[in-house]
């Protein structure tokens, strides 16, 4: 039944959309890239058990980067802003590619987490190497750290829940 499941995902997800697997920007925690990296901060975003989180200029209308946990691992000085730390390259799909197109461009650029545009160009969401991979195997990754089975559909309950300011400060 495995091998049966992931041969049907694998022969069925390039004709899928980027739309129909990424997280809509509603759902997505960011991080602004004046934030101060505080304890009470890194502590929130290690909560999330996400390992990359998007940087938001202070307008909250550009994404300028991403934050990778790894790099808070040992960081001691609190006057560290996301915007001193974060990786400033950012990559983009469009949300109307098809994923096999889409995971060749995760294998070309490799990289693991692309920033979705509209046909407007404007920023609708994110879409990461483990959600394309996630439609060829026709199951949701779960890993050691995730509280919920589904974290795509905990985080777009969620989104519902969280004031516009909150969600835009803690983190992706």
């Amino acid at each position: 039944k495995d091998e049966e499941r992931i041969a049907r995902g694998a022969l069925t997800f390039g004709g899928k959309k980027v739309e129909e697997v990424m997280v809509p920007h509603s759902a997505v925690v960011h991080v602004l890239e004046n934030q101060r990296l505080d304890t009470k901060t890194v502590s929130k975003l290690m909560k999330h058990g996400y390992t990359r989180f998007p940087v938001m200029n202070n307008n909250r209308d550009k994404i300028t980067g991403t934050l990778y946990v790894h790099n808070l691992v040992g960081l001691k000085s609190v006057t560290v802003r996301v915007k001193d730390i974060c990786d400033k390259q950012v990559d983009y799909l469009q949300e109307d590619e098809n994923l096999d197109t889409a995971l060749n461009t995760f294998l070309k650029k490799r990289r693991h987490l692309f920033i979705v545009l509209n046909q407007f160009h404007e920023y609708v969401g994110i879409v990461s190497l483990e959600d394309i991979l996630e439609e060829i195997i026709g199951k949701e990754i779960v890993d050691e750290f995730d509280e919920y089975d589904d974290v795509r559909e905990y985080a777009l309950s969620n989104a519902n829940n969280l004031p516009q300011s909150s969600q835009s400060t803690n983190a992706k």
